[in-house]
């Protein structure tokens, strides 16, 4: 059988439209693989932009916040006292402590950071001897003192007894804690 030319020009159109047609396919499957790869790229910003809108909102909520309380905060620090001022913070537990009879040591310990949830402060130890009127009638005046401190441990014993003679029973008093400085 021979081919005329008629016939090979469809032959040769049909062989280039099938290679076209083939072309188009794989361009088809790598284009859309091509956009799946870009969609998933798009939805991940778009879910760090929504995070970062969230953070930023939040973040304005808390200037506002700020400026809100930033006038009144210097009122609030000046409630602490210095390091200076931390000086009569012995002498002034002392003194009640006479007042109320009751015997008293004090020892400072160590100088804590301020953290996220606390000021800088001093650690000391208390202890504390007398009735127990006495020590109520102390921590009570101690309350009023212009300091702000934390109480970590109290333990308490009883030193005697003395119910048969009469004298109200003493209890000695050993205290862990902290009182706030600027």
């Amino acid at each position: 059988m021979t081919i005329d030319r008629y016939q090979k020009q469809i032959i040769i159109r049909a062989i280039v439209l099938g290679v076209l047609m083939i072309a188009l396919i794989c361009g088809y499957f790598l284009m859309n693989k091509q956009s799946d790869k870009i969609s998933s790229h798009i939805l991940e910003h778009r879910q760090a932009l929504a995070q970062r809108n969230s953070l930023l909102e939040s973040l304005k909520k808390l200037e506002g916040d700020y400026n809100i309380i930033k006038d009144e905060f210097p009122v609030l620090y000046t409630y602490l006292p210095s390091n200076d001022q931390l000086i009569n913070f012995s002498s002034q537990l002392k003194e009640v402590a006479g007042k109320d009879e009751v015997d008293l040591g004090l020892n400072f310990t160590i100088e804590n950071a301020a953290t996220g949830s606390e000021p800088k402060s001093y650690g000391f130890t208390l202890s504390l001897t007398g009735t127990t009127d006495n020590l109520i009638k102390y921590f009570t005046d101690v309350a009023k003192l212009n300091y702000i401190f934390k109480i970590d441990q109290i333990e308490m014993n009883k030193s005697g007894d003395n119910a048969a003679a009469g004298i109200a029973d003493k209890y000695t008093m050993s205290i862990l804690g902290k009182v706030f400085i600027r």
